[in-house]
């Protein structure tokens, strides 16, 4: 029983980056965005590896709305500071925002 949880368990994991990896290759850029940095929540990083991680921006869009992006590097990212934000849109019209290379 013990088993089949596990393997039922890492399955739904495998699924789950299976569809953020695809969204991410089908998706089609529409546009970018300057957004205004709300706040900044940074993952604990791994310090007996001194390895930084990356955490989540809120941010403000030009219309009000805010939305959460994930980064995977801190890079000083302060409240009112503005960051450029690529709009992609997958192929289910599902709109999704990430930092602009």
């Amino acid at each position: 029983m013990l088993k089949r949880t596990v393997v039922l368990f890492l399955v739904a994991a495998a699924i789950l980056v299976v569809a953020s990896t695809g969204r991410s290759i089908v998706s089609r850029q529409r546009g970018e965005v300057d957004a205004r940095v709300v706040s900044y929540s940074a993952q604990p990083g791994d310090e007996a590896r001194n390895l930084p991680l990356g955490g989540d921006l809120t941010v403000a869009l030009p219309d009000g709305r805010t939305v959460e992006v994930p980064v995977s590097v801190d890079r000083g990212y302060r409240p009112g500071q503005t960051v450029r934000l690529s709009e992609r849109v997958a192929p289910w019209r599902e709109v999704w925002y990430r930092l602009a290379n």
